[in-house]
């Protein structure tokens, strides 16, 4: 038992280093072959690179046969698919014109569009202009009707006036020389109603010829475009038609025969055309009104220049040219009548045109020139 124990041990002993020695012999197998790998032979390394060289040209001469089989089959493709090639390019070139058309067509299309939507938006523009035109225009006709309106207002205040003051100053005038007992003698009388009915005759007729001279200045106004002059000339006209009815009713013989101014004697005396001239409180009153009325014309001729912008030109109005405006044709001669209503209607003229008040003055809503001023126009000077 005990020498079959001293074996065993033994054995294992022996075992152990027999497995030593094999592994250090392994090591150093392992360890030459690595230092054969690390260091090849040059002999050997010329061996495969010749062997390497063959199996190259041998693969390059294989391509090369596979190549020249191969090429008899492709070039029969190639004829096959030749006109196949060339249908697909006819077909090609074919649709282009067509491709091309279709474009032009959608930009003519597009073009078309965008031209008549540009139209719309001008046409429609247009008529907003159009639109904002009209109702600035309706909204000036507006406006100048309210200044018609007032003005014609303005007008027959002051013609009533005027009216009024006559009738006092005739009324006064009367009962002055009825108390003074001055009466012409019959006479003297007779002999002034014998010129008053060559006056009124004369002054019917030229009249008539002032209203086609009338007519021709209002077709050039409206050629001008000189609405607010035109619109005075025609109120003026109506002014003058007015009077012409009243000229009518003053020619007959009851109607002298019943005037005071026939058998008043005269009371003031004023220098006119070069020669001193005699005149009673009737003549008077006319030559006055002949001055307001002219002052009051040109007021409104001058204010109807500056509302048409147009240059002054007092003596192209149509109102300074006739200047018989307030004229019933009695008392005074008409020329002696337009020589005063000028020198009212100047200074009335600059007044209107300039805005201002320099010769005249409003009362009551009329306008009268002023009273020095007219004074210094007529130079009336009393005979007592």
């Amino acid at each position: 038992m005990k020498h079959s124990t001293s074996l065993a041990v033994w054995t294992l002993a022996l075992c152990g280093a027999v497995a030593g020695f094999s592994a250090a012999a392994y090591a150093q197998q392992d360890g030459r072959d690595q230092g054969q790998q690390q260091a090849p032979d040059p002999a050997t390394q010329k061996e495969q690179q010749k062997k390497q060289a063959q199996e190259k040209k041998k693969q390059q001469q294989a391509q090369q046969q596979a190549d020249r089989k191969n090429q008899p089959q492709a070039q029969p493709q190639a004829q096959a698919q030749a006109p196949q090639q060339a249908q697909q390019q006819a077909q090609q070139k074919k649709n282009q014109p067509k491709a091309q058309e279709q474009a032009q067509q959608k930009n003519q299309q597009r073009a078309q569009q965008q031209a008549q939507q540009q139209a719309s938006q001008q046409a429609q523009q247009r008529k907003n202009q159009q639109q904002a035109q009209q109702q600035a225009s309706q909204l000036a006709q507006q406006k100048q009707s309210q200044l018609q309106a007032q003005q014609q207002a303005q007008r027959k205040t002051q013609q009533d006036q005027q009216r009024a003051q006559q009738r006092t100053s005739y009324e006064q005038t009367k009962a002055g020389n009825i108390a003074q007992g001055q009466r012409l003698s019959q006479q003297r009388e007779q002999a002034l109603i014998a010129e008053q009915r060559q006056r009124t005759a004369a002054y019917g007729q030229r009249m008539q010829r002032e209203e086609a001279a009338a007519e021709r200045q209002g077709q050039a106004l409206q050629q001008q475009r000189r609405m607010s002059q035109y619109r005075y000339q025609q109120q003026y006209r109506d002014g003058m038609r007015r009077q012409a009815l009243i000229v009518q009713v003053t020619r007959g013989d009851d109607y002298y025969a019943q005037d005071p101014y026939f058998h008043t004697a005269p009371s003031y005396s004023y220098s006119w055309g070069g020669q001193f001239r005699q005149i009673n409180n009737y003549g008077a009153v006319m030559l006055r009104n002949a001055v307001n009325y002219g002052y009051q014309q040109g007021f409104a001729s001058g204010q109807a220049d500056h509302e048409d912008g147009w240059r002054s030109d007092v003596r192209n109005s149509y109102g300074y040219q006739d200047a018989l405006y307030g004229f019933n044709g009695l008392y005074i001669e008409p020329d002696e009548y337009a020589y005063y209503f000028r020198q009212g209607f100047q200074r009335g003229y600059e007044d209107g045109y300039y805005t201002r008040a320099q010769y005249g003055v409003r009362a009551d809503g009329a306008l009268t020139i002023i009273g020095s001023i007219l004074d210094q126009i007529l130079e009336l000077r009393p005979l007592r």
